[in-house]
């Protein structure tokens, strides 16, 4: 079954996918995220591109994405990610500049094609129109990440194989990459400048359109500073989100249960922001989530806003 069929099987009309592809202009609109302007899908493309998301993981996901890839995988939160880490002494994290539009239709066409092998010539055309705008895959589209992890298999794959020649296996060598976030950590020392190069040769040698961030490169020891791994600490048998973090959320915590005003912009103003952090939280460091709660339990329990900040 190709996409096309499939669409006609789940009955989505083929009148309806035509408009929308058509005339994508007519179906995005603009947003700002972090100072930058970034384009995001209105309804109409939003749903046909989850429908191709999930149409695609169906059928492709399962030898299209690699071991090492631990964002956006289904079941899996963000502690997956730091999981893997976890018992090492030694890490390097480095990402990528402006990850997901400088994969352009030119660079990726001819591999999607090759990869998407039960396509059509039809169906491959209209896949290629709902994943990209403007030739590039964009941060608000539901399909770029799943795209994004197919086109990045064989550079996870390499660079795993390539780490394995530098170091020896009884390091635990781990690398996991987490969208535009690559981790790697050993339970021995690990020579920074070996791994920047092994990085920065396989994107020379195929990859050339990724940009390696050397800005935010960094070489961690645990036992000189705790590495921080996409917002988690990886401990012996657990993560955490840090000392640090811990009091500025049990400070938040405080403020808002004594209905006091929020004026740092590090902590959430308002309960309802408070409180889905700390839903995250109770998924990916549940010791701290308990712990937080346990500090205000015997003299807030019948609290209305702690009620309402805490939902476990």
């Amino acid at each position: 079954m190709n996409f096309i069929e499939y669409l006609e099987d789940i009955g989505y009309p083929q009148i309806l996918l035509n408009e929308v592809v058509e005339n994508k202009n007519k179906y995005t609109y603009d947003f700002k995220s972090k100072g930058k302007w970034q384009i995001a899908p209105k309804w109409e493309l939003k749903i046909l591109q989850k429908i191709l998301k999930d149409y695609l993981t169906k059928s492709y996901s399962k030898f299209n994405i690699s071991n090492n890839a631990t964002a956006y995988i289904k079941g899996k939160n963000i502690s997956y990610n730091v999981d893997r880490h976890q018992g090492n002494s030694y890490f390097f994290t480095t990402d990528f500049k402006n990850f997901f539009p400088s994969i352009s239709e030119s660079n990726i066409k001819h591999k999607l094609v090759t990869l998407l092998n039960k396509e059509t010539e039809q169906s491959i055309s209209y896949i290629l129109k709902i994943i990209f705008y403007n030739e590039k895959l964009q941060y608000g589209f539901p399909t770029s990440p799943i795209i994004s992890n197919f086109v990045m298999k064989a550079f996870d794959d390499i660079l795993q194989k390539n780490l394995e020649t530098l170091f020896s296996k009884n390091n635990n060598l781990q690398y996991t990459r987490y969208s535009d976030d690559i981790t790697i950590s050993s339970r021995y020392k690990i020579d920074k400048q070996n791994l920047e190069q092994a990085i920065k040769s396989l994107i020379d040698d195929k990859y050339t359109y990724l940009k390696f961030n050397e800005k935010k490169t960094r070489f961690f020891e645990k036992y000189a500073k705790r590495p921080h791994i996409t917002g988690l600490i990886p401990l012996e048998k657990r993560n955490t989100i840090g000392k640090k973090k811990y009091n500025q959320i049990k400070l938040n915590i405080h403020l808002l249960i004594n209905n006091s005003s929020v004026n740092n912009d590090i902590l959430f103003d308002t309960i309802k922001s408070l409180s889905s952090y700390l839903s995250y939280l109770y998924l990916v460091d549940t010791h701290s989530y308990n712990r937080l709660k346990n500090s205000f339990i015997s003299k807030f329990r019948d609290n209305e806003n702690f009620n309402k900040i805490f939902f476990k």
